[in-house]
C-alpha cells in the first residue's frame, strides 16, 4: 500500500515545489518592476534638478554682470560652483572610504 502512495506523494511534492518557485519568481518580478520604476523616476528627477540648477546659476551670473564686469561675474560663479563641487566630492569620498 505504501508503494501506491509514493507516486502520489512525489507528484504532490513536485507540484508544491513548482508552485513555490512560481510564487518566488512572481515576487522577484514585482520587486524588480518597482525598482526599475524608481530608478527611471530618479534619473528623470536628477536630470530636471541639474537643468534647473544650470538655469539658476546662469541667472545668478547674468545678475552679477549688472553689478560687476562680465568676466568677473563668470569667474566668481565658476569659483563658487567649483568649491561646492569639491566639497560634495570630498564628502562623498569620506563616506566611501572608512
Amino acid at each position: 500500500m505504501g508503494e501506491k502512495r509514493r507516486p502520489f506523494l512525489n507528484r504532490l511534492v513536485n507540484f508544491l515545489k513548482k508552485q513555490a518557485v512560481k510564487a518566488l519568481i512572481e515576487q522577484i518580478k514585482k520587486r524588480l518592476r518597482g525598482l526599475i520604476k524608481a530608478v527611471v523616476f530618479g534619473l528623470i528627477g536628477y536630470t530636471l534638478v541639474i537643468a534647473g540648477l544650470i538655469f539658476l546659476w546662469l541667472g545668478i551670473t547674468k545678475y552679477l554682470q549688472f553689478l560687476l564686469p562680465p568676466w568677473l561675474s563668470w569667474i566668481i560663479s565658476g569659483v563658487i560652483l567649483f568649491l561646492i563641487g569639491a566639497a560634495l566630492l570630498a564628502f562623498s569620498y569620506s563616506k566611501i572610504k572608512p
